[in-house]
């Protein structure tokens, strides 16, 4: 009884599974020179070159990557990149414009009906957003290969795009409170959708309940720094009041309180930002499976806080040309920080052709979608 035809891995079949390694190999800042050359290539070209640094980014950034000691491949071009954006723009942003002129032409710049397809656009729009997401995770995961197998996301991008509305609308509704829920709801969609090879991805978290503690005192800390702002626009519209036509400035500072107030609320919203992050990661990662493996994250609030405060301390001082290295950076953080639970015989996954991802390049590339 032999397993040796599988294609992608040895011939030798293994005695027993065995865990599978995940490591870093490489240095985020290797990539700072790839980033001068590439911004004077793009000034040169006029921004097309973009899209091909954009591929050869993550290239370099997806070799670093080492599972088994062998490095993750990426073969994204910047090409499909290119030819997707200008379908997009063609197909899509061309006639929406036309559209929305054009009525405003016909029926006048306040017609209900101007109204009504202004309103239609943007929720055409937003819906097209949200299927970028999941179409770009389609593409970037179909150009992503390990030992010559493919990564993949499967249909479901309709899907995906609608329960990202209506789940936004009740969190909306519910100030707030649905928002870990939604998150959940919308990560399961994804990653059920993914597949190694022939063999899906698993996601089981239940309804998110960890996420709720590190939320309520993020929603609380939003409170804090708010009573000081809304107790300052009370003092302005009084102010206002009081000066009769409205025709004399009025300025109102805040009080050494309220700022005081302010600012321990932004110090306590990045703390809970920090900290929700964290949970979400680690609960993604535990709630992640494929063929009876599941994976840990040892994320914690105060490195990414670190690694947030610093990235942007990167961008910031860099003016936004080592935006890659900030996002080699991040990547090393999650890798670095994870390993898989169990043990699996990779022998199992075989080489299975699904769809290409092609149309998610386009909304790849527009949106400047990353999926980590």
């Amino acid at each position: 009884m032999s397993e040796q035809a599988y294609v992608g891995f040895d011939e030798k079949p293994r005695e027993a599974p065995q865990p599978i390694r995940v490591s870093w190999l490489g240095n985020p800042w290797s990539l700072a020179g790839l980033c001068l050359l590439n911004v004077l290539l793009i000034v040169i070209t006029v921004g097309i070159y973009w899209f091909w640094a954009r591929s050869e980014y993550r290239r370099h950034m997806w070799q670093m990557v080492r599972i088994e000691d062998e490095p993750l491949e990426y073969s994204g071009t910047g090409r499909e990149l290119l030819s997707g954006y200008i379908r997009l723009f063609l197909f899509v942003i061309v006639p929406a414009i036309v559209i929305a002129f054009g009525s405003q032409l016909i029926f006048g710049p306040r017609h209900p009906a101007v109204i009504f397809v202004t309103f239609v656009l943007y929720f055409s729009l937003l819906f097209l957003y949200f299927a970028g997401v999941f179409r770009a995770h389609r593409y970037i995961l179909s150009r992503t290969r390990w030992r010559g197998i493919a990564f993949g996301v499967g249909p479901g991008a309709g899907g995906y795009a609608w329960t990202s509305l209506w789940t936004g609308f009740l969190s909306a509704l519910t100030i707030g409170w649905l928002w870990p829920w939604r998150t959940v709801a919308l990560r399961r969609r994804l990653t059920s959708a993914m597949y190694f090879g022939s063999i899906p991805f698993r996601f089981d978290p239940g309804f998110g309940a960890s996420l709720y503690t590190p939320f309520a005192f993020l929603w609380l800390s939003f409170l804090t720094f708010y009573i000081p702002v809304i107790s300052m626009q009370a003092q302005l519209n009084e102010a206002l009041r009081q000066s009769g036509d409205g025709t004399r400035a009025v300025v109102i500072h805040p009080s050494p309180a309220q700022s005081a107030l302010m600012l321990a609320g932004v110090l306590l919203v990045v703390a809970a930002l920090s900290w929700y992050e964290a949970r979400k990661l680690n609960l993604f990662a535990e709630a992640t499976g494929i063929e009876g493996v599941y994976g840990t994250l040892k994320a914690s609030g105060g490195s990414i806080f670190w690694l947030t405060f610093s990235n942007v301390l990167i961008l910031v001082l860099s003016l936004g040309i080592l935006r890659p290295v900030a996002q080699a950076r991040r990547l090393r953080y999650l890798v670095e920080r994870f390993s898989f639970a169990g043990s699996t015989d990779l022998s199992k996954v075989l080489r299975e052709q699904r769809t290409s991802g092609i149309e998610g390049a386009g909304l790849e590339a527009a949106f400047s979608i990353e999926i980590f």
